[in-house]
């Protein structure tokens, strides 16, 4: 296991903790207060442009301290300016955020930090993964999309537009269908003449390779290793338990009715990606590779970065 401790006076300020993947939702914005911590406890994820993600809970060892640009509405809104400094040395060491529409974190500052120890926790085998882990539901009580869904499906619609080259794409039916089609069909309406569609599959452990000139692909919630389709598809890929979901979900029906009796939780709005994270994968994916057609959605995509490109 690993604790962060104080790079000026080497004060352990963490519990023992587990690397795991970056969530997906740690680029977007989440409008629900309160409820929800980006890191589970027990693990911690870095980030090369913001430093090492925990739980609030499992930092011990710091006292807060006012800034000025640090506050927001309901709590620390975590501006960028440490707010947690070492108890012992009160060297500031990191950055709290627990304001309403944030999701709620700390981030470790690697300037003022240092992990200690050898992660030995065990790494799943995606056999292990498929037997432990069925995925992701994609409603929440009270009938609400879940935000990770809506980052994941961000985030993997602009490798979809991107993979395109510009041709339709043919998704498979039922959840996947319901996330993605309504955002294409904004951004990529289909062409008046006939054109070759670009077909669309998930693919994974446990599942036979389809015949798809894109295919949704798992990558691993501890290490980040996006699974290998092989040679021939183009790769789009999607946080494990959104994966696993429409994957090995017995029922992957539409979800969009409202639930009139037993039976699994319905969504009772239309299903919108995340718009941070669609202009932050696509930015990246244009920058590997400029595709000028592709040009004009990501200038409306960051034009406004609190309106939904779609």
């Amino acid at each position: 296991m690993t604790v962060f401790t104080c790079h000026g006076c080497d004060a352990v300020l963490t519990v023992p903790l587990s690397r795991v993947a970056l969530p997906i939702q740690s680029r977007r914005r989440y409008a629900n207060p309160f409820d929800d911590t980006l890191m589970a406890h027990g693990t911690y994820a870095a980030d090369p442009d913001r430093g090492v993600a925990v739980a609030p809970g499992d930092v011990h060892g710091t006292i807060i301290v006012p800034v000025a640009d640090g506050y927001g509405c309901c709590g620390v809104a975590g501006a960028g300016t440490p707010n947690l400094l070492c108890e012992a040395c009160r060297t500031p060491v990191a950055t709290r955020v627990d304001d309403c529409g944030e999701w709620q974190v700390v981030w470790l500052h690697a300037e003022a930090t240092r992990p200690v120890g050898d992660d030995v926790a065990p790494v799943l085998t995606w056999d292990e993964l498929v037997a432990t882990r069925p995925g992701l539901p994609p409603v929440d009580e009270p009938g609400w999309w879940n935000p990770i869904w809506q980052a994941a499906a961000g985030h993997a619609l602009a490798y979809l537009l991107a993979h395109s080259g510009g041709r339709p794409i043919e998704l498979p039916g039922g959840v996947l269908s319901e996330v993605f089609r309504p955002a294409l069909d904004v951004l990529h309406p289909q062409p008046s003449s006939p054109s070759t569609p670009c077909t669309v599959a998930l693919a994974g452990p446990g599942r036979s390779a389809p015949e798809a000139d894109i295919v949704l692909v798992p990558w691993h919630p501890q290490t980040g290793e996006v699974w290998d389709a092989g040679p021939g598809p183009r790769v789009a890929p999607l946080p494990w338990e959104i994966w696993a979901y429409p994957a090995y979900h017995p029922s992957r029906r539409s979800l969009q009715a409202q639930r009139t009796g037993p039976g699994p939780l319905t969504a009772s709005r239309l299903f919108t990606p995340d718009g941070d994270l669609f202009g932050y994968a696509l930015s990246t994916l244009q920058t590997q590779a400029p595709q000028p057609w592709l040009r004009p959605i990501l200038e409306r995509a960051l034009a406004s970065p609190w309106s939904r490109p779609f």
